[in-house]
């Protein structure tokens, strides 16, 4: 995607101007050091130290994707912020936003949403979800509302590996998918989010093309490290009754990306077995924690505050679906 200025006009503030780039801003490096020393509260020390060592390849590779929206909004001529809005199917994902701290309250963040979604919605996708864990303050609740986004209160948790809850038996049917069986755990996830909540903020669940393309991501590392133990189904009589994905998303941590029970097995224990299965691979794999993102009211919650997850932040998200 080339660079693009957009029109003056469409932003909040008479100084900002928001362009589509196709390279590293020139003042990166501060956009680093920010984002680093957010990650490191999260997720400890060497999370920072192996952002600034791989920040640049990792978000270039990142812009140089054919279907991410990647702008930056520019105060006179360095970038005040970036978003990333990649696109999967029919579905738009505003899936980060930084506003470096001298550019704090001065509408950066708003123009940088307001121009995302105009851009999303004229390519004709069908919904678009903004979820950002974000390292910087952000005023976009009222911009999100303005646009027609409804707003849900999710929650990033995490537990230690070596939490009691998290070294219970797993299931003895429990296995690696391989690729030839993406098809079958892909039929899980949209079977058990079929008539669920849940269903308008994962784009993964609305078919199995979605499905079977987002395992082929998790399997090509775009979420985090991955490890073929990663990926699991369990599997009875020839039928698959229940698919757990996980990544490595940061040094010694697990990263849940996605827990899924046909709907007539559900409520048997098998999402806590699939997930102490996981806490095995992640445990093998030399990690110490595990972390995972749940809607706040969902019945989830109370499962994995008893498998040993507590509150790490909370997480703002929004959801637009065309009407």
């Amino acid at each position: 995607m080339g660079s693009e200025s957009i029109p003056p006009g469409r932003d909040n503030h008479s100084m900002l101007r928001v362009d589509r780039i196709d390279r590293l801003p020139d003042n990166f490096g501060e956009f680093v050091g920010e984002i680093a020393e957010g990650l490191g509260g999260l997720y400890g020390e060497a999370a920072a130290t192996q952002y600034r060592e791989l920040a640049d390849r990792a978000v270039l590779a990142t812009i140089e994707q054919p279907r991410v929206d990647a702008i930056v909004a520019r105060s006179g001529g360095e970038a005040a912020g970036m978003l990333f809005a990649p696109c999967q199917g029919t579905t738009g994902q505003i899936s980060f936003i930084h506003v470096l701290r001298r550019y704090a309250g001065q509408g950066v963040e708003q123009g940088l949403v307001q121009e995302s979604v105009r851009t999303l919605r004229a390519a004709g996708v069908d919904a678009v979800v903004s979820e950002c864990i974000p390292f910087c303050a952000l005023e976009v609740d009222a911009t999100y509302r303005e646009l027609g986004f409804d707003h849900v209160e999710r929650a990033l948790m995490a537990a230690p590996l070596d939490a009691p809850g998290l070294n219970q038996p797993g299931d003895p049917n429990s296995r690696p998918v391989t690729e030839t069986r993406y098809a079958e755990a892909a039929a899980v996830i949209v079977d058990a989010y079929r008539g669920h909540p849940g269903r308008r903020l994962h784009t993964e669940v609305l078919s199995e093309t979605d499905a079977a393309d987002f395992l082929e991501r998790v399997a090509q590392g775009y979420l985090g490290a991955f490890d073929p133990g990663y990926v699991r189904v369990v599997e009875m009589e020839g039928r698959a009754l229940g698919v757990v994905v996980g990544c490595q998303i940061a040094p010694e941590h697990g990263f849940v990306l996605q827990v899924a029970v046909c709907r007539d097995h559900q409520r048997r224990g098998l999402g806590t077995r699939l997930i102490n299965d996981l806490a095995r691979e992640f445990r093998a794999a030399g990690l110490s924690h595990v972390a995972l993102g749940v809607t706040v009211a969902s019945p989830a919650l109370r499962l994995y505050e008893r498998l040993g997850f507590v509150l790490l932040r909370p997480v703002d998200t929004y959801v637009w679906w065309r009407p």
